[in-house]
């Protein structure tokens, strides 16, 4: 598997992607995007796919951490 650096694509730190998340989350532009519901807003989570743990929290909006899709969505199902 090649990394994001070697087929070109651009990265930027978790700390920054974070911020320009939560500036997102307060500038309320997301109340006005087409994919949500009429009668209640929310505010969508970040899924963070990696071998590695991040140490990265956010008091507006959750962050999981899981190093494979099955994996996430195994411990999803498990709390329904």
């Amino acid at each position: 598997m090649k990394t994001a650096k070697e087929i070109g694509l651009k990265t930027i730190s978790l700390s920054r992607l974070g911020s320009r998340y939560e500036l997102y989350f307060h500038n309320q532009e997301w109340h006005n995007e087409s994919w949500q519901p009429k009668a209640s807003k929310f505010f969508p989570s970040i899924l963070i796919i990696t071998d590695k743990h991040y140490d990265v929290q956010s008091p507006y909006f959750r962050i999981f951490q899981t190093s494979s899709i099955n994996k996430f969505m195994g411990s999803m199902s498990a709390k329904l």
